[in-house]
């Protein structure tokens, strides 16, 4: 057996644990032997005596899988646990004998080591540890092994046992999946089970996400919900006022409740370390208190440097901590793989030594970074019990980086869960309010449209006592203030139309009312006179009465027609039919050429008075003709075309046109253009047009001819 005055166990394993073992390896336990060739083992807890080589020969020939390159082994001892074995050769003075160092590494039941920075894990352990809401155990013969995360695991497996290899179970409000792969084995992965808030969670990411497809959808397939959407009008404005609003809250709020966040997060950290730097300087303090200085050379009792000393501390207080000189060098660091693999260098951050250095600052915080990890770090004069420097004393705060952003990362999708219920609502509300308040306005709309001179307009009932009741109280008094305008104009038009009528006939009358007149004035003078061409001058008398009292007849009938058109007997006809006999009657005149064009129509169907709508025709061919000079060889053009309004008849012709001052007065009823006439054919031809529902007017060019346009509505079914 080794003597203890040779080997003092105590110190070595600290030795060990401390130089080799710190840090990440806290996850494990370390288990160290010291064998020469005589000596023995006691093996619990079957308590009984082994030699030591033959016992860890045997288990590596049973369990042990060489790592290559490193001079350990992988035990699959099948004991739940992870396992490694190595074994290192040594020579111990003085008498120069071969002495064995075995070291096991053994996963520990609960493998969380909080302290280690995040920058010195690779991506693989680093996304393993941030399997956030997942927790899983291993029990080995109903003992608890090893576990993780957040659930209370027991210590024995009775609560998964099960005649299954696999089986689903939930416990404490999680959802557990138990796998037994042996009968001694069994593993257990647990998640908690979905709460209704995480549920709505997805649902509101399923929501979106239709949502963005529908809108891009309609973006490229539907131009007209689109344009509808965007058109400005009063309600679409008030719905997209409460929705900006709500969505600038969204962002004030949201961006105000992450930026006091990291506010509460920077202040709860940098009051944990500021805690944190006063344990550590006490403990550290009271190591180097008697020291006039410090160097990377210190050794004392149990600490063979400096480094040694701080990775002890740092595994009582789970920090890191790093000691500087007066130059801002480097001394000491509980966290040597950072320096040595030279992810920070060997000097003081610049600006915490000048605020060091130069300031004479008692305390530093600020935030720093190395590699890709942001960190919060403080600085503190360490000084001995003389008041005298011995070294900047630097705490850098890895632990817990990701738990920044998992607070954050929480509260934005909480935010957006809430402000996306919130969004559904006041959308629906926005629409339902711009509903009620436009409701008004489009029934002022609607009946403004429907206002017309010639029929009565309703005034609108509304309740209210707000602004939009003031606006129907004004639209109710300009109903009737037009209906009593109307009703004015109306009189006044009429009036005026009679006395212009009358006027029309006073003047047509009196024509032919004159020489009726001196015929007779003359006729009682050759009887007075005794004329002896009395006879003669009788019958040329009477001649010229007759033809008079014919014009006066036709002055009578002329304007009776126009004061009273009759109704006309509407039924279907086919305005092909009329055309043709229209151009038929006029084919033998030798001003003008009639020319015919259908189109390729051969049935235009329409409803309204065949005899009317042919007198119409009739009037405007014989108006094209008398409109042709006679020096001009005519043509009169009559056209029928297929429309979206129903079927569109011209009468063209290439005559003298019509002059611009005439043009305004042309329907105008006692206005012709002819030497003859009373100047009422157009104005009934009007009449009659509108009558059937349809439309009358024409384009002319001066010089180079008239072209008169009728457009009537299609019967139904009609071609």
């Amino acid at each position: 057996k080794l003597q203890p005055s040779v080997f003092r166990y105590d110190d070595l394993d600290n030795y060990l644990q401390r130089r080799y073992f710190g840090g990440y390896w806290a996850r494990y336990d370390i288990q160290f032997t010291i064998c020469d060739a005589d000596d023995s083992l006691l093996v619990q807890p079957e308590n009984r005596m082994t030699h030591c080589y033959s016992f860890f020969s045997d288990m590596l020939n049973n369990y042990g899988y060489p790592l290559s390159d490193t001079g350990f082994y992988y035990l699959n001892n099948q004991n739940g646990r992870i396992s490694y074995f190595g074994r290192f050769r040594y020579k111990v003075k003085p008498r120069n004998e071969e002495t064995d160092l075995f070291v096991q590494i053994t996963s520990r039941q609960i493998i969380e080591a909080p302290g280690y920075p995040e920058l010195l894990l690779d991506e693989k352990t680093s996304s393993a540890l941030k399997s956030e809401g997942y927790a899983y155990a291993k029990y080995y013969k109903g003992q608890l092994i090893t576990q993780s995360g957040k659930y209370p695991y027991s210590l024995v497996d009775t609560m998964f046992r099960s005649g299954e290899e696999f089986a689903l179970k939930k416990i404490d409000n999680f959802q557990h999946i138990v796998f037994r792969p042996s009968a001694d084995n069994l593993i257990v992965l647990s998640k908690p089970v979905p709460t209704f808030f995480e549920k709505l969670t997805a649902f509101s990411y399923v929501f979106i996400f239709y949502f963005l497809s529908a809108a891009f959808f309609l973006l490229f397939t539907s131009t007209g919900i689109i344009e509808s959407a965007f058109k400005r009008t009063f309600r679409n404005r008030i719905q997209y006022s409460m929705i900006f609003l709500l969505l600038l809250s969204l962002f004030l709020l949201g961006g105000g409740a992450v930026y006091f966040s990291l506010r509460q997060y920077n202040a709860r950290h940098t009051e944990a370390l500021k805690e944190k730097m006063q344990s550590v300087y006490f403990e550290l303090y009271r190591y180097v208190h008697k020291e006039k200085s410090l160097s990377p050379d210190w050794a004392s009792p149990g600490f063979s440097n400096p480094d040694e000393l701080l990775a002890e501390i740092s595994n009582m207080f789970y920090c890191d901590i790093n000691l500087y000189d007066r130059r801002g060098f480097l001394i000491a660091t509980s966290r040597p793989e950072i320096f040595h693999r030279h992810l920070a260098g060997n000097l003081m951050q610049p600006d915490a030594y000048r605020e060091m250095q130069f300031l004479h600052r008692a305390e530093f915080i600020q935030k720093e970074q190395t590699g890709t990890l942001s960190y919060f770090s403080a600085y503190v004069p360490l000084r001995n019990n003389a008041g005298e420097f011995l070294a900047y004393l630097n705490l850098p705060y890895f632990t817990r980086q990701n738990q920044l952003a998992a607070d954050i990362s929480n509260l934005i999708v909480a935010l957006v869960n809430i402000y996306l219920l919130l969004v559904l609502l006041s959308v629906s509300l926005a629409v339902l309010l711009s509903r009620q308040i436009t409701l008004p306005l489009r029934m002022i709309q609607e009946r403004m449209a429907q206002v017309k001179l010639d029929r009565k307009s309703e005034p609108i009932d509304y309740p209210g006592m707000d602004e939009i009741a003031g606006l129907v109280n004004e639209y109710n008094r300009m109903v009737i203030a037009l209906e009593q305008s109307a009703d004015l104009l109306a009189r006044s038009e009429r009036e005026l139309a009679w006395r212009e009528m009358a006027r029309q006939i006073a003047h047509e009358i009196r024509n032919p009312l004159t020489p009726m007149k001196l015929s007779i004035q003359h006729l009682q003078r050759a009887w007075e006179d005794k004329s002896p061409h009395f006879d003669d001058l009788l019958r040329r008398t009477a001649s010229t009465l007759a033809e008079q009292i014919d014009i006066l007849s036709y002055i009578a009938a002329s304007f009776s027609s126009f004061a009273s058109i009759p109704q006309g007997k509407a039924e279907p006809f086919n305005l092909v039919d009329i055309l043709r006999s229209t151009t038929l009657l006029f084919e033998g005149n030798e001003s003008a050429r009639i020319q015919l064009e259908l189109n390729g129509l051969e049935k235009a169907l329409v409803m309204a008075d065949k005899e009317q709508i042919s007198r119409v025709l009739t009037n405007l061919v014989k108006n094209a003709l008398q409109a042709i000079p006679s020096d001009r060889k005519g043509i009169v053009v009559l056209e029928i075309r297929k429309t979206n309004e129903g079927f569109r008849i011209m009468v063209a012709d290439n005559g003298a046109g019509i002059p611009e001052e005439m043009q305004g007065r042309l329907f105008q009823p006692n206005f012709t253009t002819k030497t003859t006439g009373m100047g009422l054919g157009l104005a009934i031809s009007k009449r009659i047009i509108e009558h059937a529902g349809g439309k009358i007017w024409f384009e002319t060019q001066p010089g180079k001819g008239t072209q008169f346009y009728i457009t009537l509505p299609a019967l139904q079914n009609g071609q």
